[in-house]
């Protein structure tokens, strides 16, 4: 964001600006004009920037390129073509945005008549430190939610740590870099602010700030340079906004934070040969150096990711586990790109590999436990159809018959009379040519349990009544096979039983609703003998 300051140098020029209305020079290229707001009413004191069109940089020499009293301007520059935009006054006092013109020809004098600012929202408040002490030269950026900065001008606190910018309306990240402020050390902030109308924020404390410094270096002691630095909350995971977090040409990064405890994550780049390392959680209270941190080589992964149909599928990700632990490897651009495909470094190992699906996608995720790294290895991902879950004894739906309603949020059925509610978990691809899928069910009596299959949700997608459950599967049903729980749980298929896609009879692209009616002989709901899972419910793949 350009500073605040601006207009205290600008506003002689507006004065200048002014007596030259009335006599400009004869023989100069002129732009005349006028800049209003959406009202009509003149913009005063406005300010005009200009660059050569067509992209090739640079600023020509003018003079009184301000607007005067009456929002009129005439600018004295050399014949040519620019692109113009066209500032107001610093506010607060006025919503007006910024306003722009490409390729704007001046020969001789030229008049480009009314230029109209636009009306955004405007974002204000007070900036102190912990003591209450006004925080003056914090630059804000306001970034919507395509990551573009709209807090173009104006967006740093002046004395006192007042602030006030404007911007189009709508949802924004605000991130203050603490950086020019003299004589202490603040740690940078970032908040999420609805702009919608303008928003007064009141008063924002900014909290001390510590150093954290840090010397990259490859695996022959050379600096890396470039390398991004991330700084996760040990609590949350969440990234901390740290500005001017890469390495310079010595493999130096420095960073400010709050005191707290913190993961540094060292994100090397694939050109690098390094794979990227985290350490921590580590404790931070005052000016802490990490030393020298040097990354070790790291093997390349890298395939493409589809569905069961084989189309390609982008933003799926790649999560990955040292082998038989819960332990996450850092990774870089661990997301397929628009054609599917992902590459990253890791260190040579044994590991738990998951492609896991896009939000929104429909799609499944696909385990790959137990995998040998030693050398540049491709591995392909095929992300099975998802797995839906419904008829849950909670209340959401049909009620269940006694009252006996299972907790919020478990996603299993209605309570039977151990007082759990049996629940069903799908795992495994529900393909056709490949089918590994497999039906859990858990939480229920340690009786037999008949695990079978449905064409559609029953009783419109709520289930209906039935012993002390609810039933899900309705339509067309095949029993799949009947098991004997131990530990309240047992699975289909096992060893020796015929795939749920053969006994079910499933085919490409249909759908199918499955469930487990298991005995529950014990005196507890209706004067039935049995009870219900939740539901569970795949489009199977070919």
């Amino acid at each position: 964001s350009r500073s605040s300051t601006q207009p205290i140098r600008s506003h002689l020029r507006y004065a200048f600006a002014s007596l030259a209305l009335l006599a400009p020079t004869a023989s100069a290229d002129l732009l005349v004009g006028r800049l209003i707001d959406p009202n009509g009413n003149p913009v005063a004191f406005g300010d005009l920037d200009f660059r050569f069109a067509g992209g090739g940089g640079g600023n020509p020499a003018t003079i009184n390129e301000g607007t005067n009293a009456l929002g009129q301007f005439s600018v004295t520059i050399a014949a040519g073509s620019y692109d113009i935009v066209f500032n107001p006054p610093p506010p607060p006092g006025h919503q007006w945005l910024s306003a722009s013109r490409n390729s704007v020809a001046v020969l001789g004098t030229t008049n480009i008549g009314d230029v109209v600012v636009p009306l955004g929202s405007t974002i204000s408040g007070t900036l102190v430190n912990n003591l209450g002490v006004g925080a003056a030269g914090v630059n804000f950026d306001a970034f919507d939610a395509a990551g573009v900065d709209q807090a173009t001008i104006y967006g740093s606190s002046g004395l006192g740590g007042a602030f006030a910018f404007n911007v189009p309306p709508g949802l924004y990240t605000l991130t203050m870099d603490p950086a020019g402020v003299v004589g202490q050390t603040l740690a940078p902030q970032t908040l999420a602010v609805d702009a919608s109308a303008s928003v007064n924020m009141g008063t924002l404390t900014l909290q001390p700030g510590f150093l954290v410094t840090a010397l990259v270096r490859n695996a022959t002691n050379l600096p890396i340079a470039n390398l991004d630095l991330d700084v996760r909350d040990a609590a949350t995971m969440g990234v901390l906004f740290t500005p001017g977090d890469k390495t310079n040409a010595t493999g130096l990064v420095d960073v400010v934070v709050p005191a707290g405890n913190y993961y540094f994550d060292f994100k090397a780049t694939l050109a690098t040969g390094m794979a990227p390392q985290r350490l921590g959680p580590l404790a931070v209270a005052a000016a802490t150096t990490l030393g020298v941190v040097q990354l070790q080589p790291g093997v390349l992964l890298g395939g493409t990711v589809r569905d069961s149909y084989g189309a390609l599928v982008a933003g799926a990700n790649l999560d990955l586990a040292l082998a038989g632990t819960t332990t996450d490897v850092l990774l870089v651009n661990d997301g397929t790109s628009a054609l599917g495909v992902y590459s990253v470094r890791v260190p040579a190992g044994v590991y738990d590999l998951e492609f896991k699906a896009p939000g929104g996608s429909g799609l499944g995720s696909q385990p790959l436990p137990g995998v040998t790294l030693s050398a540049n290895a491709t591995i392909d991902g095929v992300l099975p159809p998802g797995v839906t879950y419904a008829c849950f004894g909670d209340g959401s739906g049909t009620a269940c018959p006694c009252g006996n309603a299972s907790a919020v949020g478990a996603k299993a059925g209605c309570l039977n009379s151990l007082g759990t509610g049996g629940t069903l978990r799908a795992g495994g691809a529900a393909r056709l040519s490949a089918d590994t899928f497999t039906l859990l069910g858990t939480q229920m009596a340690n009786s037999s349990a008949l695990y079978f299959q449905g064409t559609l949700v029953a009783g419109a997608g709520l289930g209906t009544v039935f012993g002390d459950g609810l039933r899900c599967a309705g339509g067309t049903v095949i029993r799949l096979g009947t098991k004997t729980n131990a530990l309240g749980a047992s699975s289909y298929p096992a060893a020796g039983d015929v795939p749920v896609s053969i006994k079910g009879l499933a085919v490409a692209g249909g759908t199918r609703v499955y469930q487990v009616w298991y005995r529950n002989a014990a005196a507890f709901c209706s004067a039935s003998t049995f009870n219900l899972t939740n539901a569970a419910q795949t489009t199977w793949a070919p």
